[in-house]
């Protein structure tokens, strides 16, 4: 479910462990690039494609972890030598609603949401 709020933000509910939680765009952002990957073949992927605007001080993974620790057991994401990102093994993605996605008012998240739409239709 996409929610918009008061201040422009644009939250997700989602559901993660058989709870329904409620994420910010900048975690849902990242946790459907990660996932983007993934479906790709690729799954690492690099920090500047996730948002890092500078090599040091980038907190987005961190806050991603945060977001999701009370959901998850361990880490949800790894880090390879080279600062590339990708889901851990033990993160399964299950339904994922596309066009409401697209339609939440993130730009951001909205064209990974139709990335990931398409890719989704090729298999």
């Amino acid at each position: 479910t996409v929610l918009k709020t008061g201040a422009g933000w644009v939250d997700c509910e989602v559901l993660i462990g058989g709870r329904t939680t409620t994420l910010v765009p900048s975690t849902i952002l990242l946790l459907l690039s990660l996932f983007e990957g993934r479906l790709r073949d690729r799954p690492w992927v690099a920090r500047g494609d996730l948002g890092a605007k500078t090599p040091s001080g980038w907190k987005g993974m961190t806050r991603f972890r945060r977001d999701l620790a009370c959901h998850v057991s361990g880490r949800p994401d790894e880090l390879d030598d080279h600062g590339r990102y990708r889901l851990a093994d033990s993160i399964e993605i299950g339904e994922i609603d596309t066009a409401r996605l697209e339609a939440c008012g993130d730009p951001d998240i909205a064209e990974v949401a139709e990335d990931i739409r398409e890719l989704l239709a090729k298999r």
